[in-house]
């Protein structure tokens, strides 16, 4: 894959999560702490650089949308491996954990859902005195 075909693999993956967010570039970037124009670059694969994306901008893109750390960049670093049009939003995110999940690896989404769980579970547990 080339450098172009590269970042509009990003451009498309990235605007296509905003999309399924169903809100506008300018409140997902607020949201993310970067500038409008910044994620409008990405999203629009119009960044003219060898380097690929900043890593602060991948980082906070990653986090927004859940994506496992440093994805966007292992994938900038091994564009060559891959077919253009071969790549999806699946190779960002993380394997599915095995056993038991640390608090740190759930969404609040699921930390809420498990305490809660956990909560309804002990109420029905039979009070001792």
């Amino acid at each position: 894959m080339t450098d172009e075909e590269a970042m509009l693999t990003l451009g498309e993956i990235t605007a296509a999560a905003r999309e399924r967010t169903g809100k506008n570039r300018q409140h997902v970037a607020t949201e993310m702490g970067i500038n409008y124009r910044t994620l409008a670059t990405l999203e629009r694969a119009e960044l003219k650089t060898a380097k690929g994306p900043l890593a602060l901008t991948t980082g906070r893109v990653e986090k927004y949308y859940g994506w496992r750390e440093g994805s966007m960049r292992e994938f900038w670093e091994n564009r060559r491996q891959y077919a253009f049009g071969d790549v999806t939003e699946e190779l960002f995110h993380d394997e599915e954990p095995q056993g038991l999940v640390k608090a740190s690896q759930l969404t609040d989404e699921e930390l809420i859902n498990e305490l809660h769980f956990r909560f309804i579970m002990r109420d029905r547990r039979p009070h001792n005195g």
